[in-house]
């Protein structure tokens, strides 16, 4: 199973986005992403919620693994 830390780090990187950026357009506080990706903090109920929408925006669907994958139409 992968840990949260790189599927958040795999998510991010599917969108193309830096962490500012990232966190800029979808309203997480710029502190959170690093401590998500180092694996010091995990996303809150909210940010779960906004992880879950990007990745319906972005057709990323979560393997059984726990893996991100972008999914082709």
């Amino acid at each position: 199973m992968i840990e949260e830390s790189m599927r958040i780090r795999v998510i991010r990187a599917i969108t193309g986005l830096n962490s500012s950026k990232f966190c800029e357009k979808y309203g997480i506080h710029k502190s959170s992403m690093p401590a998500w990706e180092a694996g010091r903090a995990v996303p809150n109920t909210k940010s779960r919620e906004t992880l879950a929408r990007i990745c319906a925006e972005y057709n990323i669907s979560i393997r059984p693994d726990g893996f991100p994958v972008p999914v082709s139409e």
